[in-house]
C-alpha cells in the first residue's frame, strides 16, 4: 500500500519560516521586499533607483492627552496645553487624532492647542495633495486679561494673558486671586489657587507668588506638597543657578543643574538608570528649554528625543 509523503523532495530549498501576523499580509510583504520597484510601479508610484524598503513596525510611545471631552453626541474635542511648543507639535496632534479616532470610531473630532507662553504652532498640517489637518490654536499671551478675570474658572489664566511688563503681570495675578477668593467651595478654591500659582511660575519669581497668595488670604508656599510647589521650587533653583553662573561659577553650576534635573525627573518618573546621563545632557541645553522639558514631559522618551545622546566624534 503506497502513501503520499508530505515531506519536501530531496534537494528542495528550505521553506521560509512562518512569520507572525496574517498569512496573506506576510506573503505580500515578502513579495514587496523582493520586488519593491515592481510593486511601486504597479501602484503608480515613481521610485528612485536607491529606494529602499523600510521596517513595517511602527513603535509608538504612550500618549497622555490633556483633555478629551464628548461635547455633543458624536463629537469629541481634544485640548493640549503647552508652555512652549516644539517644532513637532502639529505632527503630535496628528498622532493624537489617529489614536482618538481609533478608540472612538464614528465620532468627529476638533483639536485645540493652547500655548501658555512663547512659541507658535501652525494651524494646519498638510501633505500637499494628500490630506490637511486643521488645528485651533489659542495664544494666551494675546488674550485680554479682563475677559478672563470675569470668571473664577478662567481667572488663573489671566497671569499669562497680555501684559506690558512684570508689574502689570503681578497685578493680573493679584486680581485673579481676588476673583478666585469669591468661590465658596473650599476645595474648588484651593484648586484654582494651585493652578494660578503654577501658571504664575512661568513668568514670576516664587517670592512674589507666595507674597500675593498670602495677601489674598490663600497662602501657597513652596513647602506645600503639590505639583505647583515643586514646579515653582524648580524654577527658583534654576534662577539661582543663573545668578551663580553670572558670577563666573559656570562649571560648578553645570553640575548643579544636572543634579537638579535628575532630581526633578526622578520625582516624576521614579528611579531609572537612564536619568543621570539624560539630566547631564539636559544641562547642556538652554536653561529655559531644558527646564520646560523636564517639567512638562509625559514620558522619558519625550526627554530622550529632546536631548539625544551625542554621537561619537571620532
Amino acid at each position: 500500500m503506497s502513501r503520499t509523503s508530505s515531506s519536501e523532495p530531496m534537494g528542495a530549498p528550505d521553506a521560509p519560516r512562518a512569520a507572525p501576523g496574517p498569512i496573506y499580509d506576510n506573503a505580500l510583504r515578502l513579495l514587496a521586499k523582493r520586488d519593491l520597484a515592481a510593486i511601486c510601479a504597479w501602484l503608480g508610484v515613481t521610485t528612485e533607483p536607491e529606494a529602499i524598503d523600510r521596517s513595517e513596525a511602527l513603535p509608538a510611545a504612550t500618549l497622555h492627552a490633556d483633555l478629551i471631552a464628548q461635547v455633543a453626541p458624536g463629537h469629541l474635542t481634544q485640548v493640549e496645553f503647552v508652555r512652549a511648543p516644539g517644532t513637532d507639535m502639529a505632527r503630535r496632534m496628528l498622532e493624537y487624532r489617529a489614536r482618538i479616532m481609533t478608540l472612538h470610531p464614528g465620532n468627529s473630532l476638533t483639536q485645540h492647542v493652547v500655548v501658555l507662553a512663547q512659541g507658535t504652532v501652525p494651524d494646519t498640517l498638510t501633505d500637499p495633495g494628500q490630506f490637511s489637518l486643521r488645528l485651533h490654536v489659542t495664544y494666551l499671551r494675546h488674550q485680554d486679561p479682563a475677559g478672563l478675570l470675569t470668571d473664577p474658572a478662567l481667572a488663573p489664566l489671566a497671569v499669562l494673558a497680555h501684559a506690558g511688563d512684570t508689574a502689570e503681570r503681578v497685578q493680573h495675578l493679584r486680581h485673579a486671586l481676588t476673583v478666585i477668593n469669591t468661590v465658596a467651595d473650599g476645595r474648588h478654591r484651593h484648586d484654582l489657587v494651585h493652578t494660578a500659582a503654577t501658571l504664575a511660575g512661568i513668568h514670576l519669581d516664587p517670592v512674589t507668588i507666595e507674597t500675593l497668595t498670602k495677601e489674598a488670604g490663600m497662602p501657597f508656599t513652596l513647602d506645600e506638597d503639590t505639583v505647583a510647589g515643586r514646579i515653582i521650587a524648580a524654577k527658583a533653583e534654576a534662577r539661582g543657578e543663573a545668578r551663580g553662573e553670572a558670577r563666573g561659577e559656570a562649571r560648578g553650576e553645570a553640575r548643579g543643574r544636572a543634579q537638579t534635573f535628575a532630581a526633578l525627573i526622578s520625582r516624576t518618573f521614579g528611579d531609572d538608570p537612564r536619568i543621570p546621563a539624560l539630566a547631564a545632557r539636559l544641562a547642556d541645553l538652554p536653561r529655559e528649554q531644558a527646564l520646560d522639558a523636564a517639567l512638562t514631559a509625559t514620558t522619558l522618551d519625550d526627554l530622550l528625543a529632546l536631548a539625544p545622546e551625542p554621537h561619537d566624534q571620532h
